[in-house]
């Protein structure tokens, strides 16, 4: 199973982001995309017609004017089980992050998907209680699930 996880930047770079899915759409089973507001949702709902979307948002956030969310895109071949969004974290009116969770079945197995945009703010990658905290919730959340899991967080 191929998986492609990318932080979309709610399509702001144009072309070159519909060209790149374009051409991984060929051999990829599942694309994960965080930074999706509605509108760039319905354009991949175009583009990958062959796909189920799934998409997830945080209504009441507006990242640099658009609607904070992520969507994942499955093959219509794999078989969806449930869709969860799982808040991870709200510090300040436009710094919010969650888990986009989604149960696949797949020859048979059980796989949990977490396509996460983990806390950004502050810019550095080191720990901070907020950072653990979420890390905590993402482990409660998964630890008593069965099957495999891939989960893939995005902090830019």
């Amino acid at each position: 199973m191929k998986i492609i996880f990318l932080n979309a930047w709610y399509g702001n770079v144009g072309a070159p982001l519909y060209e790149f899915i374009k051409k991984y759409s060929d051999n990829c089973d599942i694309f994960c995309f965080q930074e999706v507001d509605p509108k760039l949702f319905g354009a991949l709902c175009s583009l990958l017609s062959g796909y189920s979307g799934k998409y997830s948002s945080d209504n009441k956030i507006e990242m640099l004017g658009h609607i904070y969310g992520q969507a994942i895109f499955a093959r219509k071949s794999i078989d969806l089980k449930k869709l969860e969004k799982v808040d991870l974290y709200r510090n300040v009116v436009n710094d919010v992050g969650f888990l986009q969770h989604l149960e696949i079945v797949s020859d048979g197995r059980i796989i949990h998907l977490g396509n996460i945009h983990a806390k950004a703010r502050p810019s550095h990658k080191l720990d901070t209680p907020v950072r653990i905290g979420q890390s905590e919730k993402i482990i409660g959340y998964f630890k008593d699930r069965k099957g495999r899991r891939l989960l893939v967080e995005i902090s830019i």
